[in-house]
């Protein structure tokens, strides 16, 4: 999390996730903040039958968020996807798209296919086409359009060899767009019974490339490897740190079938902020109902402009569950940093759990909570403290499966530290301390139509950020929905909220309309529009999501 950039081109960093901002020039003008998702669901585990997959990814970052990697200067989004077919044994189908925009008037959009034919058991081809329609205001060499075609021939002579080669050439482009042609050769090598290499090297226009890996396995228990990545690319708009590449190095052993430990360290090279980062952890199971982890990790970050520090972090975790009846878990996370100067000196503890058991035939018990604790030695306006916790009972008479019930308490305190994120993910939302009382149920009108409601009330505390003087907010919620399933594998559902908060007498509603489309037995993949600032969260103290919406829900 960072602060944005103000007149005189004012930018806040941060290089510990935003617990401590360090201004390099005047005035602070606010948060930015950055949000993004990413999946990938495999076709026959969706149960469609065609070997393939699909993915999808968004991503939305505003002004003055920065990190290593990049410094943004207008909100920019990002949201692209693929879709990968094998028509048969010997051919498959890749269809990518990208879509790029900023506030600036910056636009990308980048399209592609890739047709994978098998001429044999040794030789495979693949022919490609990437077609790209970029403007970029007040940089004619940067605006454009361009085509290019690529080809790439593959030859496996056994199992232990696979040699390539692949070529990409500009076939036509207009405006000031340069051409982006690339030349490069790779190979993948079981050398030995124990010992595997990758290997790939390329140049073009845009710069050098390559990417190496040597992984050892002396046993199936046993792995240790290594591996070197340089990507021209790999920095995005807003970065003008030189990329000097990657250094991976871990392992992983399985002792025996209860432990298993692994290690990891990563040296990033980006021009004037190096980092390095080491992480070892391990898993034990002693019998079929204890699962115990742990990990310890040690990072140092050598940053020129705000100063170095270090950073240690250990935690362990364990996880119990003698039947199907009953599962509970538990993790404790420490965490310290020491920099330069007090500015990036903090401790923090975090902590999770939970615990379900069935309480009688129909009656089932849900009990969570977690927390964190962040100590500044700087200030204790940059102190951070969240607690949720919450106490379920859900009913699921089997004798009329038709009903579901739910009865929910959930306690939060939430007292974010300058520049934290609340609960909700708001940069400048208010501290609270809430109670919430829930009760959420659904009956089936046969096989088609579902009836729901949901009746919420909220007791809460709040305050500003900068301030010590808390206010009742009140507030109680009901909302009624309805789910229609149209045919075998889409449903419709529509749902509307009614609001009433009693220290200002005042009513708000808010209405939801969406259809979902059935991905397999297992999830759903939602697409729907939001009326209205009403959440069903009676937690999220300020809601402003509206409009048009993604949602997937999993199904088990």
């Amino acid at each position: 999390m960072v602060r944005s950039s103000g007149p005189g081109f004012t930018r806040s960093t941060s290089t510990d996730g935003g617990l401590t901002i360090v201004s390099t020039g005047g005035a602070n003008t606010g948060p930015a903040m950055a949000a993004g998702f990413d999946s990938y669901f495999d076709f026959e585990d969706l149960g469609l039958g065609s070997p393939g997959h699909l993915s999808f990814y968004a991503e939305r970052k505003e002004a003055g968020f920065w990190s290593v990697a990049e410094d943004i200067t207008d909100d920019q989004y990002v949201f692209g996807g693929e879709v990968t077919v094998e028509a048969s044994d010997r051919v498959s189908l890749t269809l990518d798209g990208e879509r790029f925009e900023t506030d600036a008037g910056e636009e990308a959009t980048d399209l592609g296919a890739r047709l994978a034919y098998a001429v044999n058991d040794q030789w495979t081809v693949t022919v490609g086409a990437t077609y790209l329609d970029q403007v970029t205001p007040g940089e004619p060499d940067e605006t454009g359009t361009r085509l290019d075609t690529g080809l790439k021939l593959a030859w496996s002579p056994n199992d232990d060899l696979t040699l390539y080669t692949f070529g990409q050439y500009t076939v036509s482009r207009s405006g000031g767009l340069g051409d982006d042609n690339r030349v490069g050769v790779g190979a993948e090598v079981q050398v030995t019974e124990k010992l595997r290499a990758t290997g790939e090297v390329s140049t073009g226009d845009e710069g050098h490339a390559a990417n190496a890996r040597l992984t050892w396995s002396p046993t199936p228990d046993r792995e240790v490897y290594l591996g070197y990545t340089l990507d021209p690319t790999r920095y995005g708009a807003g970065s003008d740190l030189d990329d000097n590449g990657r250094i991976v190095s871990g392992g992983r052993y399985q002792f025996s079938e209860s432990v298993s430990v692994y290690g990891e360290s990563a040296f990033d090279l980006p021009g004037e902020r190096q980092s390095l980062t080491n992480t070892y952890g391990v898993s034990y199971t002693p019998d079929a109902a204890w699962t115990l982890s742990g990990s310890f990790d040690y990072g140092e970050v050598r940053d020129e402009e705000d100063g170095d520090f270090e950073r240690l972090a250990a935690s362990a975790g364990a996880a119990w569950s003698p039947s199907d009846e009953v599962a509970a878990r538990a993790r404790l996370e420490y965490r310290t940093e020491d920099g330069d100067g007090t500015a990036q000196d903090r401790d923090t503890w975090m902590f999770a759990a939970g615990y379900t058991t069935t309480l009688a035939r129909d009656w089932s018990l849900v009990a969570d909570t977690e927390g964190l604790y962040s100590d500044s030695a700087d200030s204790d306006y940059r102190d951070g403290t969240y607690v949720r916790g919450s106490l379920g009972f859900a009913f699921r008479p089997i004798d009329n499966e038709k009903l579901n019930a739910l009865f929910m308490y959930t306690r939060l305190i939430d007292l974010p530290g300058e520049d934290q994120v609340d609960a909700n993910g708001d940069t400048d939302g208010p501290q609270q301390k809430s109670h919430v009382f829930s009760f959420n149920a659904h009956y089936d009108l046969g096989t088609q139509v579902t009836l729901g409601g949901k009746l919420g009330y909220r007791m809460s505390e709040t305050a500003d950020r900068d301030s010590d003087d808390f206010s009742s907010n009140t507030a109680a919620l009901t909302a009624l929905r309805m789910d229609w399933h149209v045919v075998h594998e889409w449903d419709l559902f529509g749902e509307g909220r009614v609001m009433y908060t009693p220290e200002t007498g005042t009513s708000e509603t808010g209405a939801v309309l969406g259809v979902y489309r059935h991905l397999g037995e297992h999830a759903k993949l939602g697409l729907g529009y939001e009326w209205g600032r009403v959440s069903d969260d009676l937690t999220d103290i300020n809601y402003q999501s509206q409009g048009l919406f993604v949602n997937l829900v999993g199904k088990f």
